[in-house]
């Protein structure tokens, strides 16, 4: 059945109003007081155990045309009718924020949650949060002993890294497998490029108060390739500085040969002093 009372369209069945169209051209479904440009009752879509929701759900859409470009009011909001309040317990805005609300009398945070339900059984468990520090949370459901990756870094060529927790610990991994290589031999002259390698103490322009032990990019480039992402001197089609950055990890096969071949001179001299001590 349809129905106008002071400009307002109403087509109404079982259950009350079906569809709503204000004199202020908002739409509603499931509710005849629609107060954004889209209002969706979700109540009348789960009844609980005595034929209705103690809790009434909404969800409203809204847009103003006249507003600035990301505006804070544009956006969907997830509204939450209690019997003592009615509050917004989430909010997703044009300009990509989610806020969500955890009570009625609970403060108003700005992040992105992500939940996820492990098994059919279980409750829904957080995932992932970006809260409005810009803080990056991960959770773990499957957390084991011997290790579950949390991030996984995958191209064409299949699984290329990953982040993995323990109950206690996390580490950052990246492909070795033997079977994903060829070509394998020993590492040579390692010494050398070690004595090639040119360690400094600097501070960071952008903390002058902290010194910190390390090496420059386009130096070690020269020695251990893989090490440095980038190119000395480069800039952007705009002149910006494109930095060079270091992965420091991958030095450490070259420490090792290098370390390998000093104790190797180290026992060779062990054993000439020997052999003098004896004559």
């Amino acid at each position: 059945m349809i129905s106008t009372t002071s400009g307002n369209i109403e087509f109404n069945g079982s259950g009350g109003s079906w569809l709503s169209i204000n004199s202020s051209g908002n739409v509603g479904i499931w509710t005849s007081s629609p107060n954004a440009n889209l209002t969706i009752n979700t109540s009348s879509l789960n009844p609980n155990s005595n034929g209705y929701n103690a809790q009434n759900a909404w969800i409203s859409i809204q847009y103003n045309w006249w507003d600035t470009p990301g505006s804070e009011w544009n956006g969907i909001y997830f509204t939450q009718h209690y019997v003592s309040a009615t509050v917004d317990s989430a909010q997703i805005r044009t300009w990509g924020i989610i806020g969500y609300k955890s009570s009625p009398s609970g403060s108003f945070w700005w992040w992105l949650k992500f939940k996820i339900q492990p098994y059919s059984a279980t409750p829904m468990l957080t995932a992932m949060t970006i809260n409005n520090s810009s803080q990056l949370d991960i959770w773990g459901s499957h957390i084991h002993t011997w290790g579950y990756d949390l991030l996984r870094f995958s191209n064409l060529n299949g699984q290329v890294g990953a982040i993995r927790t323990t109950w206690a610990s996390t580490s950052y991994n990246t492909s070795s497998d033997y079977r994903l290589k060829e070509n394998v031999t020993p590492i040579s002259s390692a010494t050398e490029r070690l004595n090639a390698l040119k360690p400094v103490r600097f501070n960071f322009k952008a903390d002058k108060n902290e010194t910190v032990d390390g090496f420059l990019a386009h130096e070690v480039q020269e020695v251990v390739p893989e090490a440095v992402s980038g190119e000395k001197d480069w800039v952007d089609e705009e002149g910006k500085p494109e930095y060079q950055a270091m992965d420091y990890a991958k030095v450490t096969p070259l420490l090792t040969a290098a370390l390998q071949e000093a104790l190797k001179a180290i026992e060779i001299l062990k054993k000439e002093v020997e052999l003098l001590k004896k004559q």
